[in-house]
């Protein structure tokens, strides 16, 4: 009788934590599976898939219009007339965004990371919390933030994380990654994988397709001269903002989401025209 009452009590002091957080710390709880029973399938799952998930990624797009693969084995998109076709092909386009933060010894490492696929509203947004890395400042913050039990933000490590980002892009058959000035974070999640000790076919990052808008832009329109923001860019072509803040991974994916839907219709080459 002692027993089911100590049960019940526990049972009700988890029910109570879960109704102080918000409906968005409870979805993102549960996108990450932190709230919910562990499933004895999944990692049997993403071994399998970490086997055969990157020969299945790497398939270029089933479309015969689309030739660059011949140009660049990669099939790294690098002009305003490759990105059209690209975005009008039927590849695969997930958009990724990451966020960091700097531990006290200056070292980057990944705070948020969302992606959503292109056209669709098919999305991911996580938010990392490590505990051996961060300041103890920046783990209450996020504590705060999120109103989660330390036990529970635990397993928001960066690890965990990224193997659900690998299962979102194999079960989506994704072709090409498309990101903003993606080079801070490409070079980040490289030192990321040394830290974690993945290996290379575990890093999808380096297997798909690039597509770096803000690059294309620099080369195209500036001559390689000149940078240009998100924030500066969505402003220029006038698109709605909504009020989404910038420099945040889910608002930053769905602002670089309506710039390529917007180049997808443009078929003029000056997109952007030079100040």
């Amino acid at each position: 009788m002692q027993r089911q009452e100590k049960g019940g009590q526990r049972q009700n002091s988890q029910l109570k934590r879960n109704l102080r957080m918000t409906a968005f710390d409870r979805s993102l709880a549960e996108q990450a599976g932190a709230l919910a029973e562990p499933d004895p399938h999944l990692e049997e799952m993403l071994k399998q898939l970490d086997r055969k998930a990157m020969d299945d990624m790497k398939r270029p797009a089933n479309n015969t219009e689309l030739d660059i693969h011949t140009e660049n084995p990669k099939n790294d998109t690098r002009t305003f007339d490759q990105l059209r076709r690209v975005l009008n092909s039927n590849a695969n386009i997930l958009i990724l965004d990451l966020e960091f933060y700097h531990t006290a010894n200056g070292q980057q490492l990944v705070s948020e990371i969302a992606g959503r696929v292109y056209g669709t509203n098919d999305y991911f947004y996580y938010t990392i919390f490590d505990c051996d890395q961060m300041t103890p400042a920046d783990q209450l913050d996020f504590l705060r933030k999120t109103n989660l039990t330390y036990d529970v933000a635990r397993r928001f490590n960066l690890r965990r994380i990224m193997k659900r980002v690998k299962y979102f892009i194999a079960q989506r058959d994704v072709d090409y990654i498309a990101s903003f000035d993606n080079a801070g974070n490409f070079r980040t999640l490289d030192a990321e994988a040394r830290r974690w000790k993945w290996s290379s076919e575990k890093c999808f990052w380096r297997h798909l397709g690039q597509i770096d808008l803000e690059k294309i832009i620099r080369d195209e329109v500036y001559s390689g001269q000149q940078s240009i923001s998100l924030k500066k860019l969505i402003r220029l072509l006038n698109l709605q903002t909504e009020g989404e803040r910038f420099h945040q991974a889910a608002h930053d994916v769905q602002y670089i989401n309506m710039a390529l839907q917007f180049y997808s219709h443009y078929l003029k080459a000056e997109l952007v025209q030079p100040f």
